[in-house]
């Protein structure tokens, strides 16, 4: 009952217990560094963004018109991704060698190597923005209701001990 209630109440603020590991202390410079980070990273997160947003969405749409099972969305996913990325990414390089690169064929290499990097960057930047978020939310329950972030953390620790 004890592990429902506190379940609960996370789930009441959109918190996570994982957000809850580290004291008072350590969140909120952890959080501080969290956002920094994101800050710091916008560039090559939006970048990685526009360049892979289509070849990663178009695969979800495609498996949703052609399946209604979800033991199936899966494989359609990964099929048609193997398929649509080369092809934007090759419509990217095109484009790119076109306008920008002028010829330069190293510029176009290096470009090229850049796309799946910077595509698996904005994957792992999207999921930091998303923890930084539950972190926030933890700071602000900290500074708006402070005992209640005290009994969510004294409900955690009479769990686990």
């Amino acid at each position: 009952e004890k592990v429902a209630n506190y379940t609960q109440q996370l789930s009441n603020y959109q918190l996570e217990d994982r957000f809850l590991v580290r004291n008072k202390k350590n969140i909120l410079r952890d959080s501080i560094l969290r956002i920094l980070l994101l800050v710091l990273a916008t560039p090559l997160f939006t970048y990685g963004w526009i360049t892979n947003y289509i070849p990663y969405r178009l695969p979800k749409a495609i498996a949703k018109l052609l399946t209604k099972s979800d033991s199936y969305v899966g494989p359609i996913k990964m099929t048609s991704g193997i398929f649509l990325f080369p092809i934007f990414y090759a419509l990217w390089i095109y484009l790119f060698q076109r306008f920008i690169a002028d010829g330069n064929e190293w510029w176009t290499v290096i470009f090229a190597l850049s796309l799946p990097i910077a595509g698996a960057f904005a994957l792992w930047y999207a999921q930091r923005y998303l923890n930084a978020m539950g972190h926030i939310r933890l700071v602000s329950l900290f500074y708006r209701q402070p005992k209640l972030a005290d009994e969510l953390l004294e409900k955690r620790k009479a769990i686990i001990i």
